[in-house]
C-alpha cells in the first residue's frame, strides 16, 4: 500500500503509524535474519536489504498521516525491489487489488484486529479449524 500511493488516498480508515511500525519491525527482523519469501531474478545483497527495511521502518515511525510522502513512496518500492516483488504490468501506479466491487481496498490490509475480508470470509465459509482457533484468540 506504501508504495502505491494512489491506493493509499482510497483508504477511508484511520492509518496509525505505530502499526505500521509494527508490521516493519516484523519485516526487518525478516531481512535481518536472511530469509527470502520472494523469489527475485536479481538477488539484492543481504546488507543493502536490511538497510533498505530500516530505512522505511524509520520513515514510517516518524510518519505523520494522512498524506503519504513521497520519501515513504520511494522506501517502500526500493524494499519491494530488493525483496524480488515488482509491480504486476511493471508500475505501482496503476497496480489495483483484486477485490469484489463492493470490497473497499482497506479491507485487504492487515490492522490491528485481522485483516477484514479473511476475517469475513472465515465467518461465512468453513475455515480449518487450526485458523478458526487462531481467529479466534484473544492478544
Amino acid at each position: 500500500m506504501l508504495a502505491a500511493p494512489h491506493l493509499y488516498r482510497t483508504i477511508r480508515r484511520t492509518v496509525e503509524p505505530a502499526h505500521v511500525t509494527r508490521l516493519m519491525d516484523v519485516w526487518v527482523a525478516y531481512a535481518e535474519h536472511g530469509d527470502r519469501y520472494f523469489s527475485t531474478l536479481v538477488p539484492v545483497p543481504e546488507p543493502q536489504r536490511r538497510l533498505f527495511a530500516r530505512e522505511l521502518r524509520a520513515l514510517v515511525a516518524a510518519w505523520t498521516p494522512p498524506d503519504l510522502p513521497a520519501e515513504i513512496t520511494e522506501a517502500a518500492r526500493a524494499l519491494l525491489r530488493a525483496e524480488g516483488v515488482e509491480p504486476p504490468q511493471g508500475d505501482w501506479d496503476s497496480f489495483a487489488f483484486d477485490l469484489e466491487e463492493d470490497e473497499p481496498v482497506e479491507d485487504a490490509l492487515i490492522w490491528p484486529e485481522g485483516i477484514p475480508l479473511l476475517l469475513r470470509r472465515t465467518q461465512s465459509e468453513p475455515a480449518p479449524a487450526a485458523l478458526r482457533r487462531a481467529l479466534d484468540r484473544k492478544p
